[in-house]
């Protein structure tokens, strides 16, 4: 797949909320390419964190508008922060699927307010 993106856009990185074009090849239906790629400003949520598990490198993020905690794990906090993760710490962050799991997200991008 071959993809080209817009002059005035920065470089795009795992988790970028991106939006472009899809041309197909000369076998339609067979073969794609993404052309135009954008990338779109990222939402960033803030929320506190609940509970971290160091040893196992992962914690909880609760939101208020949210029923359920969201998962979080220390590859997404830098790591000069690692320490002053602690529960009750505010943080934004960014929502995003996880890969493997249907119907659930994770936060990614994780910053200390």
């Amino acid at each position: 797949m071959r993809s080209t993106l817009s002059a005035h856009t920065a470089p795009v990185a795992i988790y970028d909320v991106v939006e472009f074009e899809v041309a197909t090849g000369r076998k339609p239906k067979k073969d794609f390419e993404a052309v135009k790629i954008s990338k779109l400003p990222e939402k960033r949520v803030q929320g506190t964190i609940e509970k971290v598990i160091p040893d196992r490198h992962f914690g909880l993020i609760n939101i208020p508008s949210e029923k359920t905690p969201v998962f979080f794990h220390f590859e997404n906090v830098a790591s000069t922060e690692w320490d002053r993760i602690v529960p009750l710490t505010r943080v934004s962050f960014v929502v995003v699927p996880r890969l493997k799991e249907i119907q659930s997200v994770h936060a990614v991008r994780i910053r200390l307010l």
